[in-house]
């Protein structure tokens, strides 16, 4: 009878017996059973599904390879330095797109050199730049270009070690300011050089640029993700290297008002990108139909992004420019 109640159990219990369930002591407490055989609860959280590495698009069910080929056709034989930002809010598939359009062009014959980076994983880290080089020192793990871009991370050095180590206030004199600043600059171009020679390896040996992309920025710290992109616009500002930002732009912009207060966030994070596409929702559709707009930004490189958007069209795309 449940509205019996025996000895030494109360009516919390006798409430779980009218629901048909028992409750069992154990030393760290009372535990929930239930006497009806039920499926194991669905998890609370989904998975990553894993990219395939023979057949990357294996799961692609919105049409993404389509965006990514046009990605590829833009980039093939680019040898300007060129910045595009993939701008698409949370839920859309940007990470599901950029890891698969990554090994997509590792497939490719000859392959193309790509490297993944997910900065929030990094976020921790003080020095965005030493993230970038260890990702190019991580990737080209043997060989020539092991070496080459262990002497980009041996540039890279000296302006980490001026980060990390400051004058004392009563070493600073005029001489020592300017002789600072002239060092720095040294260490710079020194740099800039090496990463130089990189690109030229990887574009003498796959005849592409070394295609880098950067995810996650909008997830990491504000402060973090505008020194990164400092980094990427004055330093790895060379030929044969394009760099792939993926981004939602709007959590962004209010990230970075948060920091530096009223500016106008989107005009000034435009300077970092040459092109920028926007990501359609995360929605079934029509491989033959428009997947993205592609932003044309006037200034350093608008030639060269002209050129794409040509390509892009060529390609069966509708785009949408707009002159900054």
């Amino acid at each position: 009878h449940l509205d019996h109640v025996p000895p030494g159990r109360d009516r919390g219990s006798r409430a779980a017996a009218r629901d048909g369930l028992a409750l069992s002591r154990f030393p760290g407490g009372l535990t929930q059973q239930s006497n009806h055989s039920e499926a194991p609860p669905p998890s609370l959280k989904v998975e990553e599904h894993q990219v395939d590495a023979d057949d990357p698009w294996d799961d692609d069910m919105l049409g993404r390879r389509e965006i990514a080929d046009r990605l590829t056709s833009i980039v093939r034989g680019q040898e300007a330095p060129f910045v595009i930002s993939i701008d698409g809010r949370w839920g859309t598939g940007k990470t599901f797109l950029l890891k698969r359009w990554v090994q997509d062009l590792r497939n490719q014959d000859p392959k193309w050199q790509a490297i993944y980076f997910n900065a929030w994983e990094d976020d921790s880290s003080k020095y965005p730049l030493l993230a970038i080089v260890g990702q190019l020192s991580g990737h080209f793990g043997e060989g020539l270009f092991r070496e080459v871009a262990t002497g980009v991370a041996g540039a890279a050095l000296n302006i980490l070690s001026n980060k990390l180590v400051g004058m004392k206030l009563d070493e600073l004199t005029p001489e020592s300011l300017l002789q600072g600043y002239r060092d720095q600059q040294a260490t710079q171009r020194a740099v800039k050089e090496r990463l130089a020679e990189l690109g030229a390896r990887v574009r003498q040996d796959t005849n592409q640029p070394l295609v880098f992309v950067i995810d996650e920025l909008d997830r990491c710290r504000p402060t973090f993700a505008i020194e990164l992109l400092e980094r990427v616009k004055h330093l790895f500002d060379v030929k044969n290297i394009v760099f792939v930002f993926g981004i939602n732009r709007s959590e962004l912009v209010k990230s970075l008002e948060s920091v530096y207060g009223e500016i106008d966030a989107g005009t000034y994070l435009r300077r970092f990108f040459d092109m920028e596409f926007v990501l359609p929702d995360g929605e079934l559709v029509n491989i033959g139909s428009p997947v993205a707009t592609v932003r044309e930004h006037a200034g350093r490189h608008s030639e060269v992004a002209a050129a794409a958007i040509s390509a892009v069209e060529t390609e069966g795309i509708a785009v949408e420019t707009e002159i900054r």
